[in-house]
């Protein structure tokens, strides 16, 4: 089975705030090898309201074929063999510095409900059938039922207070988005105790002069698990 999100904003979860987990492995001459793998669970706020769970599954890959000798991603529940199949041309590439991540955040679950927990496989291949493997587990995880935050953006200003009680999910990045909704960059939103910030959207638009809307994610301290709300547009 291949169940995949149907929300481009999802792929909002550029991997410049992902946790990034060293995973060593043996290689042979023209075998793919994962140096490392970025793994999030994420609960998504959709256009018509609710929340609906995303995994997102980024690794950073060496292949002695080149980066063009691609293959599809797999990611399978061990104890189930519930597999998600992510296609050459339906990955995502995120570039960090010379590292070359490749990947999907759109990664739904059954029915489009939750993850089931428990050890899961993760692994790229090359157009031979070669595979490069990880691993990863998922447990138990608890997200809001609404929206931890409010975002308002309006007259070249930008705003972020909490929503109900505290939550687990403290640290907060902006994921800025050109007007396809494509990911282009990401901000980190300085720490506070109040938890509640604002500023200029003139921020954005020196990091990008593509800018035209503005996503929030709220992740827990450890970086495995996220809430996205919806893009809000810069106006």
């Amino acid at each position: 089975m291949r169940p995949l999100g149907n929300r481009a904003s999802v792929l909002a979860i550029v991997s410049g705030f992902l946790v990034f987990a060293p995973v060593l492995f043996s290689c042979s001459q023209g075998k793919p090898e994962i140096r490392a793998q970025a793994v999030q669970l994420l609960s998504v706020e959709a256009e018509g309201g609710g929340f609906v769970q995303r995994l997102s599954a980024f690794v950073f890959f060496d292949d002695p074929d080149g980066p063009a000798d691609l293959g599809p991603l797999t990611v399978t529940h061990e104890s189930t063999g519930m597999t998600w199949t992510v296609k050459p041309e339906e990955l995502s590439v995120r570039l960090r510095g010379k590292e070359r991540w490749v990947g999907s955040s759109q990664l739904a679950g059954p029915g489009n409900g939750p993850f089931p927990s428990g050890g899961y496989t993760l692994a790229v291949s090359d157009l031979a059938g070669n595979e490069g493997v990880g691993r990863f587990e998922i447990g138990a995880q608890s997200f809001p039922a609404a929206a931890p935050y409010r975002l308002d953006v309006a007259g070249g200003r930008w705003s972020i207070s909490p929503r109900g009680p505290r939550t687990e999910f403290t640290r907060l990045w902006f994921v800025l988005l050109d007007s396809g909704l494509k990911p282009l960059q990401s901000w980190r939103v300085p720490a506070g105790a109040s938890l509640s910030a604002s500023g200029s959207t003139q921020v954005f638009t020196v990091i990008s002069r593509e800018v035209r809307y503005v996503q929030c994610l709220a992740e827990n301290e450890s970086g495995t698990a996220g809430v996205l709300l919806a893009p809000a547009e810069l106006r």
